[in-house]
């Protein structure tokens, strides 16, 4: 008879709960990544911007044209807070991701912990089975004949 775990249904959907919650962590961490690159191109665009200002100030540059590069300036300052803002939640979101996917994974261990005893149990029982047939049969070949 071959080994069956009764709780074999539980533990597939342990490890289907254990697999969303990476998958949702594992979106969580690439959406983090992203903002941090956008944060970066705002950084290296408002550094582009701001030594192009400087430099065209040298050459002489007329009052309006400052106040719009630096309107353009204050803009890019701007969707770069709402962007760390955005990457603070995430960040809260992340950890907390992070422990339900743990969580996940504890349980799933916890039930495959029992399956592997429950296995070992099951593969010892058969050894000793199958060493008291091999007993019978060598107890058979050695008794007396009447």
């Amino acid at each position: 008879m071959p080994f069956r775990f009764s709780l074999q249904p539980v533990f597939r959907l342990r490890q289907s709960l254990e697999e969303r919650e990476r998958l949702r962590l594992g979106l969580v961490v690439a959406t983090l990544n992203k903002l941090k690159q956008h944060c970066r191109k705002l950084d290296q665009q408002k550094l582009e911007l701001a030594n192009g200002l400087a430099e065209r100030l040298q050459a002489g540059l007329a009052a309006a044209e400052i106040h719009f590069e630096r309107a353009r300036l204050a803009a890019i300052e701007h969707q770069k807070n709402n962007l760390l803002e955005q990457q603070g939640k995430l960040v809260e979101q992340r950890a907390a991701q992070e422990q339900a996917f743990l969580e996940a994974q504890r349980k799933r261990k916890t039930l495959e912990n029992l399956r592997d005893r429950q296995l070992e149990q099951y593969r010892q029982i058969q050894q000793r089975r199958e060493q008291e047939q091999v007993d019978d049969l060598f107890g058979l070949r050695r008794a007396p004949e009447w």
